[in-house]
């Protein structure tokens, strides 16, 4: 997240949360999380994580 340039902060939960203030307009949220499940979802994990920040650095571009 540092090097997508987010500002990041850890919620009271111990959740990561990276934040690009882009100015004014509506506001895009994604999720996703990293877990222990063995056989999660075929998305869960890293993939999702990193499809935000590739969302990120598309607009950016």
């Amino acid at each position: 997240m540092h090097k997508a340039d987010l500002a990041t902060e850890i919620d009271a939960a111990g959740n990561l949360i990276g934040r690009w203030e882009a100015g004014e307009g509506p506001a895009v949220v994604i999720g996703s999380h990293l877990d222990t499940v063995t056989s999660g979802g075929r998305f869960d994990g890293a993939l999702g994580v990193l499809t935000g920040l590739d969302v990120v650095r598309r607009l950016r571009a």
